[in-house]
């Protein structure tokens, strides 16, 4: 036999210690030497229970030993052979053979061979291959207690890298309903156990979608779904969207986490083999459509992925603990658009305007979002604010202190005062009202985007840009109304596609 061959034994002994004494000391040396890996098979026993016939049970044992073999050969997995495709083979020439049998022989002998099959790839696990070693090794070093101790109360912290890689994962699959909501605490509890064979994947619809529409933890700010609440009294959600994914990269120990979505396959399918291989807990958050609740075409799925990443409603983030314990080595925000940037400067189709993608600009594709924003024409909006103007005099803290409710100060969002301009995919502009949620919505995700940015250690000079507006009008310097009326004197003194274009808050126009 070849060095690190194997041998499968016919044998009725379930003990490896009584089995190993059976074979002759001489063989057993040999054996140790070779590295050879001993298998017990019951192939009778197999065979016994499949037919009463003796004259058949000594040929249906053959079978047991053809799954046998296949079972700890690397055949199979040399030619990328899948078992479905292996097994169906086999049964077709059964067929053959027996098939004039009836079904029934086909099926008892397709039994006995999986039988076989099954119980050496049984052997092969773990657990019975490392004892296996160490009673061979035992036969010349002996096998102390603390040996049997170890292999009795065998962990996954004595296992190698290679034998993890070879364990079965547990896949935890769930919507952000489960598991990001009402299962959040034990999902949290599995994250921070980080045992190696764990993966989860997260599909986020922000919605309770299984129970028509309710708002969840990580639906957006701007609610009113159709079964909640949006109208005199309230507008939606007043709390911020829980970044259930973001949650786990603090204070969770050293998971594999991964925001992806089908708006980049090349990065989801990167991120599933990293956390495959990654030694501890994964967890995917994916971003999925729920057609009918958010009011898209069947066919838009991949498209509303990447229109709500680009507009930093919910951007890719890789979290990677193995490369190194600072966030600016572990987080990485690569493949979202302009990622130094407050939005994607994003093209309109057609006129080639450039313009901020906000996830206003986002919610204008999906049905759900309809109670916050109106379709109006160019003269409805002369006594409206800019949202990207807006947006420059508010912070998320000035939204936190309810500020954007008072008329009097910097940070007042009047609802339905607020406008932008949307690009459709003939060329045509349409501009938008904006409902006060909405508006939050956009500061609310902004902030978290800059968030993520300061965690991949990304400078944002938007930011530092806003911070010293704020700081001007704070000391009186700049007020509201001046920034706001030069900002309308600009874009008057503009032609009309240096207007668009400043719309779109690109503010350079030669």
């Amino acid at each position: 036999m070849q060095d690190g061959g194997a041998f499968v034994w016919e044998s009725d002994e379930t003990a490896a210690e009584k089995a190993w004494e059976r074979i002759p000391r001489r063989f057993r040396q040999f054996i140790i030497d070779k590295k050879i890996r001993l298998f017990t098979l019951h192939g009778f026993d197999i065979a016994k229970r499949a037919t009463h016939r003796e004259d058949l049970q000594t040929r249906m044992q053959g079978n047991a030993f053809l799954g046998a073999f296949f079972g700890v050969s690397p055949f199979l997995k040399d030619y990328r052979i899948p078992d479905e495709e292996f097994l169906a083979t086999v049964r077709e020439q059964y067929v053959k053979k027996f098939g004039r049998l009836g079904d029934a022989v086909v099926k008892s002998n397709m039994t006995v061979m999986r039988a076989g099959l099954i119980q050496d790839q049984s052997n092969c696990s773990v657990i019975p291959e490392r004892l296996a070693d160490a009673l061979l090794d035992a036969c010349v070093d002996g096998f102390t207690e603390d040996d049997w101790f170890r292999y009795t109360h065998f962990t996954d912290a004595a296992m190698t890298d290679q034998e993890i890689l070879e364990l079965p994962k547990v896949w935890v699959i769930g919507g952000d309903g489960a598991m990001g909501d009402i299962g959040y605490q034990n999902v949290s509890k599995v994250i921070l156990q980080n045992r190696p064979n764990v993966k989860m994947l997260m599909l986020n619809t922000q919605v309770y979608s299984n129970t028509g529409g309710q708002n969840a933890d990580s639906s957006p700010m701007t609610g009113g779904f159709d079964m909640n609440q949006a109208g005199a009294a309230t507008e939606g959600k007043r709390h911020e969207i829980k970044c259930v994914a973001e949650s786990f990269v603090s204070g969770h120990g050293s998971p594999y986490v991964a925001q992806v979505s089908m708006a980049n396959t090349g990065a989801l399918y990167k991120a599933m083999i990293d956390g495959l291989y990654y030694r501890g807990t994964a967890f995917y958050h994916i971003y999925t459509t729920c057609q009918p609740e958010h009011g898209v075409p069947d066919w838009a799925s991949s498209q509303q992925a990447l229109l709500v990443r680009d507009s930093r409603g919910m951007p890719e983030f890789v979290f990677n603990p193995t490369l190194g314990e600072t966030y600016a080595e572990n987080f990485s925000i690569k493949g979202n658009p302009q990622p130094s940037k407050d939005w994607y400067l994003r093209t309109a189709p057609v006129t080639r305007i450039k313009y901020q993608y906000t996830p206003a600009h986002w919610a204008f594709t999906e049905a759900r979002f309809r109670l916050h924003h109106k379709i109006v024409k160019e003269d409805q909006i002369k006594d409206k604010i800019l949202l990207e103007d807006l947006l420059q005099l508010v912070t998320q803290n000035d939204v936190v202190h309810v500020r954007h409710l008072d008329p009097t100060h910097r940070a007042y969002i009047p609802t339905f005062g607020v406008y932008t301009l949307d690009h459709q995919a003939d060329g045509k502009s349409q501009y938008h009202l904006l409902s006060r949620q909405m508006v939050l919505f956009c500061i609310e995700r902004r902030k978290a985007w800059r968030i993520m940015q300061s965690r991949a250690g990304v400078e944002n000079k938007d930011y530092q840009a806003h911070k010293e507006l704020i700081a001007q009008i704070e000391s009186g310097d700049l007020t509201r109304e001046a920034f706001l009326n030069r900002s309308k004197v600009e874009a008057l003194n503009k032609p009309l596609e240096c207007r668009l274009i400043l719309l779109g808050a690109l503010r350079t126009c030669m």
